[in-house]
């Protein structure tokens, strides 16, 4: 079990999605988020404390949000989940860019089209246990696959800036960030068979245990990019 050396007090664990944006009125990332905030039957049977957050599709608000999320729930793991219209399964990403896109958000805003956080490391990889978080999820049954593509959307940018505080300060411990595709929903037809409710929220569940199995490696640390998300 995952949890710091001086501090007693069980991991923290942050899960969040995103709301609406053009193209998508209803995100299944935010019902997934809504649905283990209000149903703790959904969590692994384990010593973890759960926090939860449905962050606005918006570009300024993604970035003056995550500070004060990970200043109120200093958490020890961080899920991160967003909607990805081509998914057919689960895509566990592997690496963010420094890139900020040009689409609209959800108040219309668009994107710079620079870099997220200037003089910053153009691309930031995953903390935590990425392959095997495919590998659980597959043994439970559950299309899952490795991506190293988060897009240059709001899910990229956020990825890039929960990666570039841990990289700074060393916490939290395992930081991923994973596209869940549309959900199976009465009347609704698409390619393949859709995945269910129930599966992605055993899927969470495999990824939270196999995020607080992990260990990290002792390199990781302070950085000298730490403080620079509040910008």
């Amino acid at each position: 079990m995952l949890t710091r050396a001086t501090d007693p007090r069980p991991a923290r664990v942050l899960l969040t999605g995103f709301g609406p944006f053009p193209g998508v009125r209803e995100n299944p990332s935010e019902r997934l988020i809504r649905r283990q905030a209000a149903d703790p039957g959904l969590r692994p049977r384990m010593d973890c404390d759960m926090r939860t957050a449905v962050l606005p599709t918006e570009w300024q608000a993604v970035r003056s949000a995550l500070p004060a999320l990970l200043a109120e729930h200093d958490p020890d793991v961080i899920l991160h989940f967003g909607v990805h219209e081509r998914a057919a399964g689960l895509r566990v990403e592997q690496r963010a860019r420094n890139h900020m896109g040009v689409a609209p958000d959800a108040r219309g805003r668009r994107g710079t089209g620079t870099a997220i956080v200037s003089g910053a490391p153009r691309v930031l990889r995953s903390i935590g246990p990425s392959e095997r978080l495919v590998s659980q999820l597959r043994a439970g049954g559950l299309q899952a696959a490795l991506s190293v593509d988060a897009g240059r959307y709001l899910c990229n940018m956020l990825f890039y800036l929960s990666l570039l505080h841990a990289q700074g300060t060393g916490r939290p411990h395992a930081v991923q960030f994973v596209h869940i595709p549309r959900v199976a929903e009465p009347g609704r037809h698409g390619p393949g068979r859709p995945m269910t409710s129930a599966e992605l929220d055993a899927g969470v569940a495999a990824l939270i245990k196999a995020c607080l199995a992990f260990r990290p490696p002792r390199s990781l640390g302070r950085g000298r990019h730490g403080t620079e998300i509040a910008a």
